[in-house]
């Protein structure tokens, strides 16, 4: 805690100078009975303009530590008394949430193929030519992938499945893109949008942010010295022709203010 030091600044300058009068004083009177008039003429003129200089250094310190003393030393206290009590509040954890819905430019369909056979080996052969056939319908319109696959089913009767994801790049054609791979043989399982926007996520998290320091805000203020991502995810299953992305962060707050010393 700071200390109250120009009170005690002002008494000492005015002590100094009731001691440095006290001593011109006695200085004046003796050297008035020891010399002859000439000589005491010049020596109390010598005294009495060391007598002024002192006076006027004495007055323009004082001045300056007197100025608007009392107004400083009550700000200064109440100063004091916010920094005290804002000291003493611990750090303040806030959670913010925000969605942020960026256009999507991209469909993305997941489907399989199936086939049933007489044995593993046939059932599996028959199954790559059905993936085959929907990669090939489906290319005008984007990008096929196997992306996995098994066979079950008895002895004599085993089915194979082929499971893949057709990713459309243009959107308008969505429904002409579906009728091509039913056509093929394909089984559409379910649809999401998707974007290429890299800073659709950036976006989400900023808003879920900025919602934190509102809360903060709200309760008094305070600065921001710690983040940290709670989730982030894209849902395309939504919105049509949409992506949402939704957010949450967690801010730790430095001195936010109670409400009795907001202001």
């Amino acid at each position: 805690m700071r200390l109250l030091r120009k009170p005690l600044i002002v008494a000492h300058a005015h002590s100094v100078v009731i001691e440095r009068l006290q001593i011109i004083y006695i200085f004046f009177l003796r050297e008035g009975h020891t010399a002859d008039m000439k000589t005491r003429i010049s020596k109390r003129m010598t005294v009495v303009l060391i007598a002024v200089a002192i006076l006027c250094i004495a007055a323009a310190t004082a001045g300056i530590f007197t100025a608007g003393s009392a107004r400083e030393v009550k700000a200064e206290a109440a100063a004091m008394r916010h920094e005290d009590k804002r000291a003493r509040l611990p750090l303040v954890t806030v959670t913010g949430n925000a969605e942020y819905a960026a256009e999507a430019d991209r469909l993305i369909y997941r489907g399989s193929v199936s086939a049933i056979a007489g044995s593993t080996a046939e059932a599996d052969e028959i199954c790559r030519e059905h993936a085959e056939r929907a990669a090939e319908a489906f290319a005008p319109y984007g990008e096929a992938v196997q992306t996995g696959g098994y066979t079950c089913g008895e002895a004599d009767a085993r089915r194979a499945y082929v499971y893949m994801t057709f990713t459309l790049t243009d959107i308008s054609t969505a429904e002409e893109a579906r009728s091509a791979l039913i056509s093929s043989g394909a089984e559409i399982g379910s649809c999401e949008y998707s974007t290429t926007d890299t800073e659709a996520k950036t976006e989400a998290l900023s808003l879920a942010l900025a919602d934190a320091c509102d809360t903060a805000r709200s309760l008094g203020g305070g600065r921001p010295v710690k983040v940290k991502e709670l989730y982030c995810y894209a849902d395309g299953c939504s919105a049509p022709g949409k992506v949402i992305y939704r957010a949450s962060v967690e801010v730790s707050f430095a001195d936010l203010c109670s409400p009795d010393i907001r202001g």
